[in-house]
């Protein structure tokens, strides 16, 4: 069985920023609070030389003025703090992630990369789980079809090879075991146009199904995604849209092949 594709620490944007917002230990807290401020930070990586030591948010100054109204920046320091490598696995990192509200990403020679908050972790999982959950009901809108052609004899399983000549594992008979790109190619064929006899553009569906088909690879191996890839994304509920019209005007009749 191939091994599982591994979600990383560097799929978060902020894991790997150019430059990271840091304040050093001897700055003032007006500096600290002030960047925290303009850039709507919730904490900031405290360094030493290119080196986090810590981290001050406004947790851990509110401790600290309670404490002291006059607290400098080095009292409002948070130690020690979690750090990730950017190949690190994210999802072992999550409970570290949603306990504290951060995590520190490093290089590999200990130097500040970025940092991953509790918001960007939910925002990067919503990222993954909208598109992927399209993407499951276009896949089953399209198996539905593809079954329906099958069992009215409107494509062979003939056909079926045909369309699956270039996949590695072939047809075994049942639409169920076919993935999205399988589906897809038995939906382009001549069999299945005839069929469904519809005003849809059969070159212009096929191709967004193709395109649809090659983001559905990059999300499920974590690549990220690139402009055109979340032009796609946004089309997706529009694909599926077209594909249930599809299927509700589909009415297929029994075929005589054999």
């Amino acid at each position: 069985m191939p091994r599982a594709t591994r979600l990383r620490i560097d799929y978060i944007p902020s894991a790997s920023i150019v430059p990271v917002i840091t304040v050093k230990a001897s700055d003032s807290l007006n500096r600290a609070r002030t960047l925290m401020e303009l850039h709507s930070f919730s904490q900031l990586p405290v360094m030493r030389g290119n080196r986090p030591i810590g981290v001050v948010s406004w947790e851990s100054i509110g401790r600290a003025l309670l404490k002291n109204p006059h607290a400098e920046l080095a009292e409002c320091i948070d130690t020690p703090v979690e750090k990730k490598k950017l190949d690190g696995d994210l999802l072992a990192s999550i409970a570290s992630i949603n306990a504290k509200g951060y995590v520190l990403v490093v290089n590999d020679d200990g130097s500040i990369s970025g940092i991953i908050t509790s918001a960007d972790l939910g925002e990067a999982l919503a990222d993954i789980a909208g598109p992927y959950l399209l993407l499951s009901e276009i896949e089953e809108l399209l198996r539905a079809i593809v079954q329906r052609l099958v069992d009215g004899r409107h494509v062979t399983e003939g056909d079926v090879q045909r369309a699956l000549q270039d996949s590695a594992k072939g047809y075994g008979g049942d639409p169920a075991s076919l993935t999205l790109g399988d589906l897809a190619n038995v939906f382009a064929t001549d069999g299945a146009w005839k069929a469904l006899d519809t005003k849809y553009d059969r070159s212009t569906l096929n191709r967004a199904l193709g395109e649809v088909t090659q983001l559905r690879n990059k999300i499920m191996h974590f690549r990220t995604l690139e402009g055109s890839d979340r032009d796609i994304v946004r089309r997706l509920p529009f694909v599926r849209d077209v594909l249930g019209n599809l299927s509700d005007e589909f009415r297929p009749e029994a075929t005589n092949q054999t």
